[in-house]
């Protein structure tokens, strides 16, 4: 679980609910928690580690609201890094769907109840968490008071195609990041802007396509402007096929961050290289049922990132998943990622990660 509050709360693949085969609002109450555990072994990325327990509440008000909550606790470090570790922000996810009108309102809440205010030490640690390459599941343990609410349009075009709009403004509060910094770090608010497209290719077939833009405000310590984030893009098109029970997802995606603005004497200028490299994602997943209660999912994933990073990983991983009755779940993950740097320095890591879901 990424505890990060994303642009918009929702997801525009709503094909088989616009066609009236489901309710847009999940009716299955459930309960989650996991425990997960991320390591780089390579000196390249300092030894860093994670280990995170995620919590997941889902609730359905009714036909057409949902609640849902997420939480947890977060330790990390590596070789050279100090540890940081304590509550993570906890996050709330709000939806209605206005059936009448095909539209799907969020709102999400950051509540600050994770660890913001650090010491030199930890702050070079959340510095490095956050490098996107690593994946880590919490980038950061805590932040402000954010607000985002939103809004998607969804609208069948046909019997096999569904298009779905939608926008979301993030505000950001301020927050002291640092414990000896008297200034308060105030965040850019973010505007994101989508829209997607769901094709069904046969009776148990889909292709959907989306495009995600964001546009960044500007980052301030006080009231002196420090950081103007590029915009970026992000385009995904995504397969997915059952034989039977059996499942079969591909996924492609690729992001693109435009070159941000960082502070220097005279204000604000260009950087000579991207701070956030353009990333390609390829992903293919296949789940097995072997049978009453058990079912294995295979998967494997390959991540590019430009210059001025040059680094590309493979990952492959097991996922069983273990039915203890119709309410109770137990879903397992162990993962390798190896890959190197342009420069031929290998890097590689570990994942594992064992849950317990609980339908009511």
């Amino acid at each position: 679980m990424k505890h990060r509050i994303s642009g918009l709360v929702f997801f525009l693949g709503l094909a088989s609910s616009a066609h009236g085969q489901e309710a847009v609002i999940s009716q299955e109450r459930f309960a989650s928690v996991q425990v997960c555990y991320q390591n780089w072994i390579s000196r390249a990325f300092d030894g860093s580690y994670e280990f995170n327990t995620p919590l997941q509440v889902y609730w359905p008000l009714g036909r057409q609201a949902s609640l849902s909550i997420f939480t947890g606790h977060a330790s990390a470090g590596g070789d050279e890094l100090a540890v940081l570790q304590g509550l993570v922000d906890t996050q709330v996810f709000f939806n209605y769907h206005w059936s009448s009108a095909n539209l799907l309102f969020g709102i999400a809440i950051n509540l600050p109840s994770g660890k913001k205010t650090l010491t030199q030490e930890e702050f070079l640690t959340s510095v490095h968490l956050a490098r996107p390459f690593l994946n880590f599941d919490v980038p950061n343990l805590g932040q402000g008071f954010n607000l985002s609410p939103g809004v998607t349009w969804v609208r069948p075009l046909s019997e096999i195609l569904v298009l779905g709009l939608g926008a979301s403004y993030q505000y950001k509060g301020g927050y002291q990041f640092i414990r000896d910094l008297d200034e308060t770090w105030y965040p850019g608010h973010e505007i994101l802007l989508t829209g997607g497209v769901d094709a069904k290719l046969a009776e148990l077939t889909t292709l959907a396509a989306d495009v995600i833009y964001t546009i960044y405000g500007t980052d301030k310590i006080g009231d002196q402007e420090v950081h103007r984030p590029g915009e970026k893009v992000v385009l995904s098109l995504q397969f997915q096929k059952y034989f039977g029970w059996k499942r079969l997802r591909v996924l492609a995606r690729y992001r693109s961050r435009a070159r941000s603005q960082i502070a220097e004497a005279g204000g604000l200028v260009m950087e000579k290289d991207r701070t956030y490299p353009a990333q390609i994602h390829l992903f293919a997943g296949y789940q097995l049922p072997l049978g009453s209660g058990f079912s294995l999912g295979l998967e494997a994933e390959y991540a590019s990132y430009g210059r001025p990073l040059l680094l590309g990983i493979m990952g492959m991983g097991v996922a069983p998943e273990f039915s203890l009755s119709r309410s109770w779940k137990t879903p397992l993950y162990i993962g390798f990622m190896s890959g190197s740097f342009e420069n031929g320095l290998a890097v590689s890591g570990f994942e594992y990660r064992i849950g317990l879901l609980r339908r009511f």
